[in-house]
């Protein structure tokens, strides 16, 4: 069979060394941490420990906070709003502006139900600021013309309902109110957790490679979905009948500015084998 062009770019991308993949992955967490990028459904798995975005391109995956980027308010006809950046968050202004996400709550789980991601961003901010608009009020998405101003640091919150759940993926969570949580909790201290929450945290290359998070399926099928079922390796074909179940998602790992990104490789059983000098058992999980 032969392969469209496009997939012919990904396999070859996927075969670069390691020193494209750092550039790869500098120009990744350039863009993630200045204005982000719009939320795709296709390339983000929003799971129990944490928002993954995966690089179509690259197959690198790393966690994100995922916002709204769009505060909708009602402008009188030919009026104008001054800028209100919130510069601390308290208990008067916490719910003003939209808040982030940092894993599946049932905000998140009914936006992606009813796919309503028009105004979403993904990003990778420790400091807590974000890049944010205010737009008129309606229905749609909002034209150039009803964007009434951008700010490029604006102070966000966490979801409440993130907040709650994410107390029982890190350690001292616990002792901290919304308006007192970091999130670099989050980021910094322990990502190894958010993709393997009962394996112990260990910063060394390759500690990442054996361990899955709960919703492995669904980074699994993205991954998948992203190189049409095609083994990135020999490039054969597995999009046919149930050939899909015979092709695997490889993670390695990579360590950059304490923020970890996971190359996922998707390999057929002999590739991988060969790769790793490992076996696959049910699930493409390594024995």
């Amino acid at each position: 069979m032969k392969l469209p062009k496009f997939y012919k770019l990904r396999h070859a991308v996927a075969n670069l060394d390691v020193h494209f993949l750092a550039k790869k992955i500098a120009e990744l967490e350039n863009r993630l941490t200045r204005e982000g990028q719009s939320w795709e459904l296709a390339h983000t798995a929003v799971t129990e420990e944490g928002v993954f975005y995966i690089n179509p391109e690259s197959g690198m995956a790393t966690r994100v906070v995922l916002y709204e980027a769009d505060h909708r308010v009602h402008i009188p006809s030919g009026g104008k709003r001054r800028k209100a950046e919130v510069v601390e968050i308290d208990d008067d202004n916490l719910d003003n502006l939209n808040p982030y996400h940092l894993l599946r709550c049932n905000t998140l789980t009914k936006i992606e139900r009813e796919e309503r991601v028009t105004g979403y961003r993904i990003a990778q901010r420790l400091d807590g600021t974000f890049f944010y608009r205010y737009v008129r009020k309606g229905d749609g998405a909002p034209s150039p013309e009803d964007v009434l101003e951008e700010i490029e640091s604006q102070r966000l919150a966490i979801c409440p309902n993130c907040f709650f759940k994410v107390t029982s993926l890190l350690e001292g969570v616990g002792t901290l109110t919304r308006e007192t949580f970091k999130l670099e909790q989050f980021f910094n201290v322990d990502f190894f957790r958010s993709w393997c929450r009962y394996g112990e945290f260990a910063r060394t290359k390759g500690s990442l490679s054996g361990m899955y998070p709960k919703d492995w399926d669904e980074i699994c099928r993205i991954r998948k979905e992203q190189v049409q079922y095609h083994c990135e390796s020999c490039s054969e074909d597995f999009s046919e009948g149930n050939r899909a179940a015979l092709l695997y998602v490889h993670p390695t790992d990579h360590y950059k500015n304490k923020v970890s990104f996971v190359k996922l490789q998707c390999l057929c059983k002999d590739c991988y084998a060969i790769q790793t000098g490992q076996k696959l058992k049910s699930g493409g999980i390594a024995i």
